[in-house]
């Protein structure tokens, strides 16, 4: 398959669950898109695109909104578009979030790389040209000017069963299934009762997380650095709304927040850099 040339669908693909944050049964409709409509969420007839500027909540996932709608936890299914290279498509979404199947990209990946087809138009890559970081606490994130993608996470928890862990992905489609799509969500156990106090994770259970104890996890991991991974996952994901782009993105101990701060900062760099 030809990587230079825009893709999209070449078929629907309707994927059923439950919502994470809301427990609530959940489902989304990803349809095919004519070329240079980019990844665009319907709340009804109401369109929420896949872009950096519409990202309005970053507590425990991303959440857009656009035109009075609002999509939650979009980032596993964009990572899964961008892993397989989809850059076309409609996502209908019915219920109040994108559901979130085992806590990973896996079963979205599997059912969008089997359907993957290429249009006419080639890709509209764009390069960064110039450094950027976010800094927030003890989280860091540094964008340098590369001609490839490539995403590099360090995690860091004061933690007996986490520590440090290092994973790095440089995005192509013939690996991202096996190497990205299957690594899970994870949360401290201590972290439970704080979410659901805060109306998050009403959907979560140990069919959809890794709850990590201070002596044990829930589940075998899939990969020694498996939270990383994830952590990578979010971050294709999260990226993602800036577009096609080539960057080497470094973060250490980030989250959704960060991610959003640098995607902003990338995506008014890429348009500075187009307009010059």
């Amino acid at each position: 398959m030809n990587g230079n040339l825009q893709k999209t669908l070449s078929r629907e693909i309707i994927t059923e669950g439950i919502g994470l944050h809301s427990g609530q049964k959940t489902s989304v409709r990803i349809m095919p898109a004519p070329e240079d409509t980019g990844i665009v969420f319907l709340d009804g007839d109401t369109p929420v695109h896949a872009a950096a500027e519409n990202v309005s909540d970053t507590r425990r996932g991303t959440t857009l909104s656009e035109n009075g709608s609002t999509v939650r936890t979009i980032e596993h299914l964009m990572a899964a578009l961008a892993g397989c290279g989809v850059d076309n498509a409609f996502a209908e979404v019915m219920g109040p979030e994108i559901p979130i199947n085992d806590g990973s990209a896996k079963k979205f990946a599997e059912d969008i790389s089997a359907a993957v087809v290429c249009q006419s138009k080639p890709k509209d890559i764009r390069t960064l040209t110039e450094p950027l970081y976010v800094v927030d606490g003890s989280s860091l994130i540094i964008a340098l000017p590369s001609d490839t993608l490539s995403f590099t996470y360090v995690l860091d928890y004061d933690h007996p069963m986490i520590g440090k862990q290092l994973s790095r992905f440089a995005p192509r489609e013939d690996d991202f299934l096996t190497e990205l799509a299957p690594a899970r969500t994870f949360c401290l156990y201590e972290e439970v009762a704080v979410l659901l106090e805060r109306h998050l994770a009403l959907g979560g259970s140990l069919d959809n997380a890794i709850v990590i104890w201070r002596d044990k996890m829930s589940a075998e991991l899939r990969y020694p650095n498996e939270l990383a991974r994830h952590k990578v996952l979010d971050m294709l994901g999260d990226f993602s709304l800036c577009g096609n782009f080539t960057a080497e993105i470094i973060s250490v101990k980030a989250g959704h927040t960060q991610n959003a701060a640098m995607t902003r900062k990338i995506s008014a760099a890429l348009r500075r850099g187009s307009e010059a």
